[in-house]
């Protein structure tokens, strides 16, 4: 159940993956049915909140963009995002 006022959220996806120190990783989260107005889908990392993705107004997807910083070190990461009850998952590889 979505709570009242809160986006679906059906997917995320994240580009490129694996993804390297130095390289732009592009975080993309659709959703069920676009907003009226601007809104926010938390995402986490393992569980982590790190920040916030904006679904713009009118709108099914948001983006947002995360340089890796060079000498990042490799790992296996959970990224998800979560609006109102609702969340997907995607494993993302930092190599």
């Amino acid at each position: 159940q979505v709570l009242a006022g809160a986006l679906e959220v059906v997917s995320i996806d994240a580009q490129p993956n694996p993804v390297t120190g130095g390289q732009t990783l592009v975080i993309t989260v659709r959703v069920a049915s676009p907003p009226i107005e601007p809104r926010d889908v938390e995402l986490l990392a393992n569980g982590d909140v790190f920040g916030n993705l904006v679904i713009p107004a009118g709108a099914t997807t948001g983006e947002l963009s995360l340089p890796i910083q060079p000498g990042t070190p490799p790992a296996e990461i959970t990224l998800t995002a979560r609006s109102g009850g609702t969340e997907a998952s995607v494993p993302l590889t930092i190599q």
